[in-house]
């Protein structure tokens, strides 16, 4: 049974439940994320998994959804983290289920559809165990459940594979973050994103060209003032609680305190049982080093003198709670990409620089890694798990920075540069990668370049990121 504190805390963080809305309402902004929780509860697959980085909005998400929600289902939004700091609660689920039927439904839960929202679930003792009960056992209630940790973290515990749909949930991407800062847009700049999505569904390289070119000439007039506010962009970041603050100083603190420290010191431990936190945050300072190359997990080991097992071990449970992100090398077997490095990348571009920015002699040499790890995010956004990412390099050399491979023998390499223009050279050895991977197209990105009538497809950088 719930005590009176967690049931305060519950009618606190559920004011539909009283006909009121939720205060921070009117600061949020809205995110595909939040369309995809309210369309996807109520079909066939009952339990959505939303994971990502910690302070990336996932919380928020869920309480955007929760209105909407509400007016069709008995719907209660609990965090798991808050409820336990009342009472180490083990039967969670079961008892906010229970406060749900008799102190808010006032009848039987079997009686209506019910939706559980419930919050950086991975605290919660024996989750999946508890979650799997009831979702076998009463076919009417959903569950909609954020961690900051991916499911591979809870080792050992009851298996859910079958009965989940996963999604990520990313930092902001620009036309985001322009929301959230109130700076004013124009609309097709949410176009140039859409150009690419629709690429991906119908192949038509045509259309492609037709789209981005139109977007592009609506964007021109406003292209300055766009420029200057990606620049900020690139160095603040997608994190929301980040995006309104100033100063370099402020920047660190808030990453090292609200993130880092707490995935470092709290999480990892907790998921993985990780002993060695002074090694975990050396080797998260070294990945943001090597941010945009490849990294031999090897040197690592041996610059650090620390064992090379423990160094992998350590490298993936950073990118499991999404700090970092590794890309394969492209390879025709997964043997063959089994032997090759994978380059690394911030998890992003303001959480780089924020800690890069003091060991770099200049702003300039963070921009190329930053640039690349924003155009990294945005291709996540734009593939989600359909399209697998890689990077390329073919024996010739020729290298391009991302390869989405989009299935059928077919492949698009992307390359990006953070000059104003793609040099010829680039261009020359693009098209040649395109040739002989047999993709009809490649595309160049960097800061102000356009020109959709060659084999290589040039885009700015903030069409691509937006």
């Amino acid at each position: 049974m719930l005590n009176p504190y967690q049931a305060g805390y519950l009618r606190e963080v559920n004011p539909w439940w009283r006909g009121a809305s939720d205060p921070a309402a009117s600061a949020w902004v809205d995110r595909e994320e939040t369309a995809w929780v309210v369309s996807s509860v109520g079909q066939a697959v009952r339990l959505l998994y939303l994971t990502g980085a910690r302070r990336i909005g996932k919380s928020t998400v869920l309480r955007q959804a929760a209105p909407e929600l509400a007016s069709r289902y008995a719907t209660l939004y609990a965090s798991a983290e808050d409820l336990l700091a009342y009472d180490r609660t083990v039967a969670l689920v079961e008892e906010v289920l229970a406060f749900l039927e008799s102190e808010v439904l006032l009848e039987p839960l079997a009686n209506r559809p019910v939706v559980l929202l419930l919050d950086e679930v991975h605290h919660l003792e024996g989750w999946q165990q508890q979650v799997k009960r009831f979702h076998d056992a009463r076919p009417n209630i959903h569950f909609v459940l954020t961690s900051s940790q991916s499911p591979r973290a809870q080792r050992g515990k009851e298996s859910l594979a079958g009965r989940v749909l996963r999604r990520e949930l990313l930092p902001f991407s620009f036309t985001e973050y322009l929301r959230l800062t109130g700076a004013p847009f124009p609309e097709a700049l949410c176009e140039a994103p859409r150009c690419l999505a629709h690429y991906l569904d119908d192949r038509s390289v045509a259309s492609l060209q037709s789209g981005v070119t139109d977007c592009y000439r609506q964007l021109s007039p406003h292209w300055n003032e766009l420029n200057a506010h990606f620049a900020a962009y690139l160095r603040r970041g997608g994190f929301p609680e980040w995006i309104r603050q100033t100063g370099a100083a402020v920047a660190r603190e808030y990453f090292r305190d609200a993130l880092v420290a707490k995935v470092v010191n709290e999480d990892i431990p907790a998921g993985f049982g990780v002993t060695d936190r002074p090694l975990l945050q050396r080797l998260f300072y070294a990945a943001l080093a090597h941010s945009g190359n490849e990294i031999n997990m090897s040197n690592v080991a041996s610059t650090l003198g620390a064992n090379r097992v423990t160094v992998n071990n350590y490298f993936h449970y950073l990118a499991e709670t999404h700090l970092i992100h590794f890309v394969p090398r492209h390879a025709a077997s997964l043997s063959g990409r089994a032997r090759s490095f994978s380059k690394v990348f911030a998890a992003d571009s303001g959480l780089f620089w924020a800690f890069e920015s003091l060991a770099r002699h200049s702003a300039s040499e963070l921009h190329g890694p930053a640039a690349e790890i924003a155009v990294h995010t945005a291709l996540k956004r734009l593939c989600g798990s359909a399209v697998p990412i890689a990077y390329c390099r073919d024996q010739s050399k020729r290298e391009a920075d991302f390869l989405l491979e989009l299935g059928g023998g077919q492949h698009l390499p992307v390359e990006v540069k953070a000059s104003s223009r793609v040099p010829g050279g680039t261009d020359r050895l693009l098209a040649q990668l395109a040739q002989e991977l047999g993709s009809p197209f490649a595309l160049a990105v960097s800061s102000d370049d356009f020109c959709a009538d060659r084999p290589v497809l040039h885009l700015p950088l903030l069409m691509v990121c937006a």
